[in-house]
Formats: C-alpha cells, sequence, structure tokens
C-alpha cells in the first residue's frame, strides 16, 4: 500500500512539474539562450563640436615649453596656473603620463587659493571645470553658479551652466544659457561650438518625437537655427572658423535627414544595405565635401573636425572606402584622434561590416584603454556571435570598473547565454548591491528566474515589461513561447 502511495505522490508530481510553465526541453533552453543578446550600448555617429577644433594658438605650443614652465615654479598657490599648463600641453600631445598629476595638483593650489579668497574667479571657473571633466555634475554646477553669482558678465560661467543643463537633458536652460554666454562674448568661438553641440542634440531630440509623416516633408536647414552663426560670420568674414562650424552643422543636419529617411534600413541592415539620398540632398553633400576638401588643403589640415566631416559625407553617399582614407588622412594629420577612430567604428557599425568594425575598435583600445572601449569591442564580439571574446572583453572592462552597470549586466548575459545560471545570479547581485531596480536589470533577472526553475516569478516580469519598454517585442516571443497554457 506504501509503495502505491510513493508510486501515486511520484505521478503526481511528475505531472505537476511538466505542466510547469517554463524550459521542459533541451530545446527551449537552445531556444532561450540564442534569443539573450548583449545589454544595447549605443554606437553613436554625430558631428561634435570641439573648441580645439576651431583655435589655432594652441597650434603653437611646443613640448619643450613644460621645461620652462616647471623652472618657474616656486611652490605657491600662484602657481596653480602653472601647473593647469603643464597639464594642458601634456594633453595636447596626448601624451597620458604626467597629465592627471599636473591636473590636481592645479586643483589642490585652487581649492587653497578659493579659501584665501571665496571670489577668486580663476580657481571657480578651473575647479568648475575640473568636476565637470570627472563628471562630477553637482559640484561644478555649485561652482558655476557661484562664478555667476560673483561675476554675470563672464561668459565661462553661463557656458558652464549651459553644459550641465545639457547633461541633465535641460535643452532649454542649456540653450538659454549659452545665448547669455554669446551675448557677453559675440566673438568667442567656443561658445558657438557648446551652442552647436546643443543644437545638434536639440535637433536628434526634436525628431525622434515627430511622426514620420511630418518628418518625411522636413529639410536639413529646418532641423536647428542657423541665424546665430550666420550673423557671426556676417560679423567676422574673414574668420574662417565661424564658417567651418556652420558647414559642419549641414553636415549634420544632413546626416539627420539621410538617417530620417531610410529609417527602415536600420531595422533590417546588412553588409549590402544602402542609403536613398535624393538628388538635392546629394547636391548639399557634394558642396559639403568640397568645402571641406578645400579646408584640409589650408590651415585647418591639422584638425580632425574636417576629416570627421569628410568621413561623415562619404559614408552619406554609401563610400565606405573613401571615408577610411579621410580616416586615414585624419590619423597622419592630427594630434588627438580619439574621435576619428569612434567615428570610423560608427560607420562600419552601420554598414554592418562587423570585422572591420572590430578590427577599428581594436585599434582604439591599445590607444585608449577605457572600460567603455572594452565593452564595445565585447558588445562587438558578442554580435559576431564569439562569446569567449566577449567575455574576456566585458571581464577587462570591469577590471578597470568593477560596478560598471553594463559591463555587470553584460557578463549576466553571456553567462545565462552559456547557461551558467549561478556565475550569472553573482553579477546579478553585484548589481542590486549599487544600482536602482530598472527595465534593463528586471529583464535579465527574468531571464535568470526562467532559467532557474522560477518561471513565475520570470512570467510576472515579462508581463510587466511587455508594454511601453524596449524589452516589450523579446518578452512577448517568451511569453508565447513558454506560456501559452
Amino acid at each position: 500500500m506504501k509503495s502505491k502511495f510513493i508510486l501515486l505522490l511520484f505521478c503526481i508530481n511528475f505531472l505537476y512539474s511538466y505542466s510547469q510553465p517554463g524550459l521542459r526541453t533541451n530545446e527551449d533552453t537552445l531556444f532561450l539562450t540564442n534569443l539573450i543578446k548583449y545589454p544595447q550600448l549605443n554606437v553613436e555617429l554625430t558631428i561634435s563640436f570641439n573648441a580645439d577644433d576651431f583655435n589655432f594658438k594652441k597650434d603653437n605650443w611646443k613640448l619643450s615649453d613644460t621645461i620652462e614652465i616647471k623652472k618657474s615654479l616656486k611652490g605657491g598657490i600662484d602657481d596653480a596656473k602653472k601647473y593647469n599648463k603643464l597639464s594642458e600641453i601634456l594633453l595636447h600631445f596626448n601624451i597620458n603620463s604626467g597629465f592627471e598629476k599636473y591636473r590636481n595638483y592645479a586643483k589642490e593650489l585652487y581649492i587653497k587659493k578659493l579659501f584665501s579668497n571665496p571670489k577668486d574667479s580663476s580657481a571657480l571657473n578651473f575647479l568648475a571645470r575640473y568636476y565637470t571633466e570627472n563628471m562630477q555634475w553637482n559640484l561644478s554646477k555649485e561652482y558655476f553658479t557661484e562664478l555667476t553669482k560673483y561675476y554675470p558678465d563672464c561668459a565661462s560661467g553661463w557656458e558652464g551652466l549651459a553644459m550641465i543643463s545639457m547633461i541633465n537633458y535641460d535643452i532649454n536652460n542649456a540653450y538659454k544659457n549659452i545665448i547669455k554666454a554669446i551675448t557677453i562674448e559675440p566673438n568667442n568661438i567656443s561658445l558657438y561650438c557648446s551652442l552647436s553641440n546643443i543644437m545638434m542634440y536639440k535637433a536628434f531630440s526634436d525628431i525622434s518625437q515627430k511622426p514620420d509623416s511630418v518628418i518625411d516633408k522636413m529639410k536639413y536647414y529646418e532641423f536647428i537655427d542657423f541665424s546665430i552663426i550666420d550673423d557671426a560670420i556676417k560679423k567676422n568674414p574673414k574668420l574662417e572658423s565661424f564658417k567651418m562650424i556652420k558647414m559642419g552643422l549641414v553636415t549634420g543636419c544632413l546626416l539627420i535627414e539621410v538617417f530620417a529617411q531610410n529609417s527602415e534600413m536600420f531595422l533590417k541592415a546588412t553588409d549590402s544595405s544602402k542609403f536613398k539620398i535624393s538628388q538635392s540632398i546629394n547636391s548639399e553633400l557634394i558642396n559639403c565635401k568640397n568645402y571641406f576638401n578645400n579646408s584640409i588643403s589650408g590651415e585647418f589640415k591639422s584638425k580632425k573636425f574636417p576629416y570627421e566631416c569628410l568621413m561623415i559625407t562619404e559614408f552619406l553617399q554609401n563610400n565606405g572606402v573613401e571615408a577610411y582614407k579621410y580616416f586615414e588622412d585624419g590619423l597622419k594629420n592630427t594630434k588627438n584622434n580619439k574621435s576619428l577612430y569612434a567615428t570610423m567604428v560608427s560607420i562600419y557599425a552601420f554598414l554592418w561590416e562587423k570585422q572591420n568594425c572590430i578590427n577599428v575598435q581594436l585599434e582604439l583600445n591599445n590607444k585608449f584603454p577605457t572600460a567603455q572601449n572594452y565593452l564595445l569591442t565585447a558588445y562587438f564580439y558578442y554580435a559576431l556571435n564569439n562569446i569567449i571574446e566577449s567575455e574576456k572583453w566585458t571581464l577587462k572592462a570591469l577590471d578597470l570598473d568593477k560596478n560598471n552597470p553594463k559591463g555587470l549586466l553584460g557578463i549576466t548575459a553571456i553567462y545565462l547565454k552559456q547557461n551558467k545560471a549561478r556565475k550569472a545570479e553573482m553579477y546579478l547581485k553585484k548589481y542590486e548591491k549599487t544600482y536602482h531596480s530598472n527595465d534593463e536589470y528586471l529583464f535579465y533577472r527574468a531571464l535568470f528566474y526562467l532559467m532557474n526553475n522560477s518561471p513565475v516569478s520570470a512570467k510576472s516580469t515579462f508581463i510587466s515589461l511587455q508594454k511601453n519598454t524596449s524589452f516589450g517585442e523579446y518578452c512577448t516571443i517568451l511569453l508565447n513561447k513558454f506560456y501559452k497554457n
């Protein structure tokens, strides 16, 4: 009798477990692991305006200048400016060794200056920008605010507040503050660079919120207000930098127009995908190319900005090989070429040339070994289904930045794909200790639950993420596959 009861209990348990939703067979597990993606990393292709590309004063610096500056150091707070100059020269020549040390010396001396005089403008300005560079936004905002309070006619303070507003996605305040700065210093090229970055960001943001029916009818000159830069050109007709900024803005807007009119291509991109461009866009691109080609035969030859714009114009005309030629020319003729590498990586990514993308990214890693670069490498390898290399580069990123959120979720995705649920759980818990819950984390946690025999917990998360999140499509696939009953 007892043996019959045990057999009956076994049958009930077996039937109950078999009727549970979730992973039932090896085929189910394979289906799930094939569906697991690496966390989304943005590959950005845009026109970025850096004041160094339009300022020729620093081109007169010599590395030997550092020797004279060091000889003049006396050890007092008045050396703050000299230490800052030392760090800037090293950065200009792309020498990382010593840059941070001198920058930090300058910071400590400027803090001492501020103790002596809380209204010292040079100290407020330096510290505000120092903390901005180190992504300590709250501190930098405090110093920029103090700068505008004590020196309302100081354009640098308003420009700084505009930068902070941009970081916080407050475009209206960013625009208002940068216009204040330009009103104070109408011939300051750096301010027009900041304005252009704000306007380009606003253009991308605005276009993403408009319906397709509106976007299809828009032309590049409608994306931003060119009147301010046009006014600067009229007042400074002999200054080529303002014209260069204007043509950069035109190139950026043409990029937006082409992307908007070819949006469907990005959903089903292959290495044979081509942009479809109108005759009018093609004519504008040719005008831009002619302008930038003329510029690199003159004073802008050593500036990376025209090469970057030429790479993008060739890319928009489906000329990946020509884009690479301008990339190589830029590397030969410019000093700080990090953004040239990043632009070429983005072009190859959009062209779906995966191996070329990896090759350039690896060169970028050698020159600029950062956690973000390592994670992009891991992301590209994952797309090539090279999980071993993806794991290696993700772990290298976590060695540099142990709590990097994308890194923690990236290694989680890799271990889930390899059906190593326990290893994945370890990194999920690390993420939980540092960061608040969000859709991306919840999605990977639900995948872990599904793989770890907790299908009910997984289901509730998939349902909650199914609507109004970027994971909706995946959640629908998973619900239909594993929760039919």
